[in-house]
């Protein structure tokens, strides 16, 4: 993970995190929410237990203006799980004209719509786990997920 901190701001990791691309920021960087605050951005981070959330009134607002605004984002927990395998996961896209979240198929066509996903990797681009593909748990504490990682083999 690469997070740098904003304005000397922590991130709390017993709280779940907003993540969203930040586009005025040159290459791929992601900032990181929490408490409606930017506390950091990022290059490279790992989420578990996400979910995939686009505020309406924003997605309305972007269409009708034609401006960008932070409207769409990820909601998880930070994880330091380092996933192994990332190349077969499957890419996931917002899409603006719509206001959903994609997996990528095929082709334009067989694309699917995601709400959640139980990791996603967010770097160059957003890659995830979805639920189906790993059981779904409420784990308690970032140690006891990294060792259901390990045990599903999903991490090394």
């Amino acid at each position: 993970m690469k997070i740098k901190s904003y304005k000397r701001r922590s991130i709390r990791r017993d709280e779940p995190v907003e993540i969203y691309r930040n586009l005025h920021r040159r290459g791929v960087v992601y900032s990181v929410r929490q408490r409606g605050r930017v506390v950091a951005h990022a290059t490279e981070l790992v989420l578990s237990d996400v979910a995939f959330v686009v505020n309406t009134a924003g997605h309305r607002r972007a269409k009708i203006e034609k401006t960008r605004n932070v409207h769409a984002w990820a909601r998880g927990w930070i994880t330091d799980v380092v996933p192994r395998s990332i190349a077969s996961w499957p890419r996931i896209r917002y899409d603006l004209p719509t206001g959903a979240f994609y997996q990528a198929g095929e082709g334009a066509s067989d694309d699917r719509e995601v709400t959640r996903a139980a990791l996603v990797r967010f770097a160059n681009s957003v890659r995830a786990v979805p639920f189906g593909e790993m059981q779904r748990r409420r784990v308690s504490s970032d140690r006891k997920h990294r060792a259901y990682m390990i045990a599903s083999g999903w991490v090394d």
